[in-house]
């Protein structure tokens, strides 16, 4: 039970290159502010930052924490 715990995984989004209806990819313009904010996160240094990854034992899994900062980045720019 120990190991399935450890073995939880966050939720994550779905994968962009995937093949549907539309391609979302294009839904952005090529300079957009949320393709800076996707790149400038995954190329940081997450946990030597100090971000943690907790996972709960109970109830839905939690959303991945680099998937929160650009949330989070992309709403402080916008002034949302």
């Amino acid at each position: 039970m120990l190991i399935n715990t450890l073995l939880m995984d966050f939720i994550k989004g779905f994968d962009r290159n995937q093949l549907v209806m539309m391609d979302f990819e294009s839904c952005l313009d090529m300079n957009s502010w949320a393709r800076v904010v996707d790149m400038f996160v995954d190329i940081l240094p997450l946990k030597e930052l100090g971000f943690k990854e907790v996972l709960n034992d109970q109830g839905r899994p939690p959303y991945c924490f680099s998937d929160l900062l650009k949330l989070y980045l992309y709403g402080y720019k916008n002034k949302i």
